[in-house]
Formats: C-alpha cells, sequence, structure tokens
C-alpha cells in the first residue's frame, strides 16, 4: 500500500512538473518573443 502511494505521489510531481515548464515557456512566450523568434526562425 506504501509503494503504491509513492508511485501515486511520483507520477504527480512528473504532471506537476510539466505544467511548471509549460508556465514557464508560456511566460517566456510572453516577455520575450524575440528570444522565441530567433529559436524557431
Amino acid at each position: 500500500m506504501h509503494r503504491s502511494l509513492w508511485v501515486l505521489l511520483q507520477v504527480a510531481l512528473q504532471d506537476f512538473g510539466q505544467v511548471l515548464r509549460k508556465i514557464l515557456q508560456i511566460q517566456e512566450c510572453v516577455h520575450s518573443p524575440l528570444k522565441i523568434q530567433k529559436r524557431f526562425f
């Protein structure tokens, strides 16, 4: 039982990390569009 709880916690942390990365990427897009354009073009 403890093991399954630990696995669920790890999965939740991974999902949370992905959400944080997306938020940081969105903030980069908002604050520095020139950097994003240089990256893509």
